[in-house]
């Protein structure tokens, strides 16, 4: 499986967390010999950060009636995209193309809301925000397999968002990513495959949402396939 050279749709996905294991592999083989896409992915994961509020999930049934003219031209291309236009297969390029479309268009609603009225001096650079009120931040490094965890916890209504960074996992571990509440409830809100070259020290960074209160959070851990707990962090 071979990365299409400079793909901004395949480094939106990446960034959104749509692609599949086997996806991810090949995604940060390519991303570790080419700077242009290494630079895509930082440019995505900073608009990212900035849009974090909003689940991709909300893109994927397209704008409301009368919004954005080119999120709804680009959706309507996605969904008549066929299968020999796709790369990768699967959906892949479909998710991509929304990936992208999603952090474009609200890139510039961000950087419009961040230009003062009057000021015809250029476009005011974005600020990174602040983390809301209530946010949990949770680390730990498992004495048996070595692993490393970092989590951030955000609250938002009735829900929360997951910001996770882990290393030092042992190459070919397929990966979940668990929320645990105090009351025992589960809840996988991401996962990946470890590659087979991974650098030990290197962590990978990875955003989900999950269905529990801020409050009702009690750890967040990676398991792999078996079952096994391989890092977990209280929170």
């Amino acid at each position: 499986m071979t990365a299409p050279e400079h793909d901004k749709a395949l480094v939106g996905a990446y960034v959104l967390g749509v692609l599949s294991p086997e996806e991810i592999t090949a995604t940060e083989t390519h991303l570790e010999t080419c700077p242009v896409c290494r630079r895509e992915l930082d440019e995505l994961r900073l608009l990212h950060d900035e849009l974090g509020e909003v689940p991709p999930e909300a893109f994927l049934d397209g704008p409301p009636e009368g919004g954005d003219l080119l999120l709804q031209r680009t959706l309507r291309e996605v969904r008549g995209i066929s299968s020999r236009q796709r790369v990768w297969g699967g959906s892949l390029a479909a998710a991509g193309l929304v990936a992208v479309v999603a952090l474009s268009v609200g890139a510039g609603v961000f950087v419009g809301n961040q230009t003062a009225p009057g000021n015809t001096g250029g476009v005011a650079a974005p600020t990174a925000s602040p983390l809301p009120s209530g946010t949990k931040h949770a680390a730990n490094v498992d004495p048996v397999t070595g692993a490393h965890l970092a989590a951030t916890v955000i609250p938002a209504n009735g829900w929360v968002k997951l910001q996770v960074q882990a290393s030092d996992i042992a190459p070919g571990q397929r990966c979940k990513l668990m929320v645990t509440s105090k009351e025992g409830r589960q809840e996988q809100f991401g996962g990946w495959l470890v590659g087979a070259n991974a650098t030990p020290g290197k962590a990978i960074t990875l955003d989900g949402t999950a269905l529990m209160s801020i409050n009702d959070v009690a750890s967040v851990s990676v398991v792999n396939d078996q079952g096994q707990v391989l890092v977990k962090a209280p929170v």
